[in-house]
């Protein structure tokens, strides 16, 4: 195992090579198995830009393909350690549930809203993701309240307070003529949780590790990563934001 390293292939199996109780940390977003490519017109993105390859895992349960890959979290996750989950309403049900046969506890359920969401017009528009807090205890992970601003209520509030309520309103990228992965979350999303969360140097392991998003807030952050993607389509993509990352912290 080496930190700082993407490995392509199915991380199912990629973590059995991993040590138990060998992670600090996960951060991961999950293909939704929603049955669509991301390139409709309806996502408001231009078709030559987003990088071929993306695979959803329609063979199999959405449950089965959960609990195979949470389970693994578990393994390899330290006794006080925490991670993220990041799922969408569909199947929503079948994450909370492998989370629970895993042995994790449900620390919080945090609501991602961000600008624009699929148009619809025979229902509700979907505008959020579901995040989810666990932790591999059930009294002990690390959270650092005061990363952000101090608890100090001034004339306009509490700052510290607002930003830690369970509703983080973060807007995604446009990313206009530039190449991307199908589904990438904005940095300032996964940079918030992680400030929270880990500590600098923190191992922090991500199984679908897409555009490579999380590879770039560790790297800003001073974190350690290591990370598993099917679509080898999107090395030069991670390899370049990672790249420009690095430049950015000489």
């Amino acid at each position: 195992m080496k930190a700082n390293k993407i490995y392509y292939e199915d991380c199912r199996t990629g973590m059995l090579k991993l040590p138990d109780k060998s992670i600090d940390h996960f951060y991961t977003d999950p293909p939704f198995d929603i049955d669509f490519n991301h390139k409709e017109s309806m996502y408001n993105r231009q078709k030559r830009h987003v990088i071929s390859g993306y695979q959803e895992p329609c063979n199999e349960s959405y449950y089965a393909f959960s609990k195979a890959w949470i389970e693994q979290c578990h393994r390899v996750l330290k006794d006080n350690g925490t991670g993220w989950i990041c799922s969408g309403w569909s199947n929503l049900g079948d994450v909370l549930q492998a989370i629970k046969e895993c042995n994790f506890t449900l620390v919080n359920h945090v609501i991602w809203k961000y600008q624009f969401g699929v148009y619809t017009k025979r229902k509700f528009v979907t505008s959020h993701y579901h995040l989810l807090f666990v932790a591999k205890s059930t009294n002990r992970w690390y959270f650092n309240k005061d990363c952000r601003f101090p608890d100090i209520r001034t004339t306009g509030g509490n700052e510290n307070y607002r930003d830690r309520e369970d509703v983080w309103t973060v807007d995604r990228p446009y990313n206009h003529g530039k190449d991307k992965n199908a589904n990438t979350q904005p940095l300032a999303l996964v940079q918030k949780a992680l400030l929270y969360t880990t500590q600098e140097n923190d191992l922090i392991l991500d199984c679908f590790m897409g555009g490579g998003t999380t590879a770039v807030v560790c790297t800003l952050l001073g974190r350690r990563y290591i990370g598993y993607e099917v679509n080898k389509n999107l090395k030069p993509l991670q390899q370049k934001r990672i790249k420009e990352c690095n430049k950015v912290n000489a």
